[in-house]
């Protein structure tokens, strides 16, 4: 399970086009690079996933990634999400080899970032990462990270926390095919 779900269809649906609008409005007046125009971007492209529209969210996401690897002010936290975002729409169109290389940048990244390897939000990378290699039938590469997701996110989160729990259960299917 992912962690990057996105909301209900019937809410998601008719604001589609409001928030296509307000990303081109916010884009037009500040220009494609702003911080406001990429957080609309951002906000659009969760909608599109939650619609199952992965082609669309995926080059929208490539497009805010690229703005954000031109600015200087962007950090490496954000960069992270957003290449995460990406590699769940590669993985739901079937993508699995850019999906995994961009789970391992994401990951890569946030163990670098000023938060550190134990935050939550290298335990969630790490997550993804294990849960999809997981899916590819990979479970000796998986354990390893699925379990210290685990690990991070009930230091981080807590044990209630949905992030921990979705770790939990990734773990189990792991351990389930374990060797």
């Amino acid at each position: 399970m992912n962690a990057d779900a996105a909301g209900p269809l019937h809410l998601l649906a008719p604001a589609e086009s409001h928030l296509a609008e307000a990303w081109a409005r916010a884009a037009a007046r500040l220009g494609e690079d702003h911080p406001d125009a990429l957080a609309a971007a951002l906000v659009y492209a969760a909608a599109l996933d939650g619609l199952d529209r992965w082609a669309e969210s995926a080059a929208l996401y490539r497009r805010v990634l690229a703005c954000q690897e031109r600015s200087a002010g962007c950090d490496g936290q954000t960069v992270a999400a957003t290449l995460g975002r990406l590699a769940c729409a590669c993985w739901q169109m079937g993508d699995l080899a850019e999906a995994e290389a961009l789970y391992r940048r994401a990951l890569a990244v946030t163990e670098t970032s000023a938060r550190g390897p134990a935050h939550a939000e290298t335990a969630l990378a790490a997550n993804n990462l294990g849960a999809l290699l997981q899916a590819q039938g990979r479970t000796r590469e998986a354990l390893p990270l699925l379990k210290r997701a685990l690990r991070d996110l009930r230091r981080q989160l807590g044990d209630a926390h949905p992030h921990t729990q979705a770790a939990r259960e990734n773990l189990q299917e792991a351990r389930k095919f374990g060797l």
